[in-house]
């Protein structure tokens, strides 16, 4: 008789004990944006390593904070260098 449970693939092998997670929200997102989505829809505030890095604002430049809507389409206003 088959157990009740998910089936996952993973591209790389697993150990036991190894951490697996699911994303709730595209991560072509910015940071702000992809918490703002969870508090609202699950009532959380991400700490992930993804969402803790302050620097995940996903296509903006460290430099001027100019966002890009992706990087098929870059804003041509980011500064270069």
């Amino acid at each position: 008789p088959e157990v009740a449970g998910i089936k996952v693939r993973c591209k790389h092998q697993l150990k036991p004990g190894d951490e697996l997670t699911i994303n709730y929200v595209d991560l072509a997102l910015g940071r702000r944006a992809r918490r703002a989505m969870l508090k609202r829809a699950y009532n959380f505030w991400c700490e992930c390593q993804r969402c803790a890095f302050e620097g995940d604002d996903a296509y903006s430049c460290t430099e001027c904070k100019l966002l890009s809507p992706s990087i098929d389409n870059p804003n041509p206003n980011l500064t270069n260098g």
